[in-house]
């Protein structure tokens, strides 16, 4: 028994799986848990593209640099969010999953929950999510809001003195590998 259907795997090795017919027919922990799943996947993509705006890489508001930095933060916050509300249906389902495997009230010819991918994918992505939305809430508190006036291939030491013409010809020619090498 998943969030969205049930499978049943037969004798033959054949798994066949169906649909819930009815939202509401389905235990509370189960409709709260599709709740937040559908939440978090909404989220997850609204932190997306709101972090994604804010962005070095990316042009817009590129003059506003306080701008790109709230609307990063606000990016990783909601990637955060979404990785809590990813982990705690997750860890709900794994919950009752070892509640109901272990009592001993229901008969053994009852089929049992069992963890599946999903339920470790489920884990990943929420782990993966939190520590995504840290990141970057860390990359952009750390962001210095200065930004240079001029570039740094174009900066030169103000004390730099010209060499005289024959050295900067010098200069150019690169050494033979071994000119160190004395024979």
């Amino acid at each position: 028994m998943g969030l969205w259907q049930v499978c049943v795997t037969q004798e033959e090795g054949i798994m066949e799986c169906k649909s819930y017919e009815s939202f509401l027919a389905l235990p509370l922990d189960l409709r709260v848990s599709r709740i937040l799943m559908f939440l978090s996947n909404g989220l997850g993509l609204l932190g997306f593209l709101i972090s994604s705006c804010g962005l070095d890489c990316c042009k817009a508001w590129e003059a506003k640099t306080a701008l790109k930095k709230q609307l990063a933060l606000c990016g990783g916050v909601i990637f955060g969010i979404s990785g809590i509300m990813t982990l705690i249906p997750v860890s709900w389902v794994a919950y009752n999953t070892v509640n109901e495997f272990w009592d001993e009230t229901v008969p053994e010819i009852v089929p049992r929950w069992e963890f599946g991918e999903a339920m470790f994918l489920g884990w990943f992505a929420g782990f993966f999510l939190v520590v995504g939305g840290l990141l970057i809430v860390c990359s952009a508190c750390l962001k210095g809001t200065e930004t240079p006036t001029m570039p740094l291939a174009a900066y030169r030491e103000p004390t730099q003195v010209q060499a005289p013409l024959a050295m900067r010809h010098w200069r150019q020619h690169s050494h033979p590998k071994n000119a160190d090498l004395v024979i």
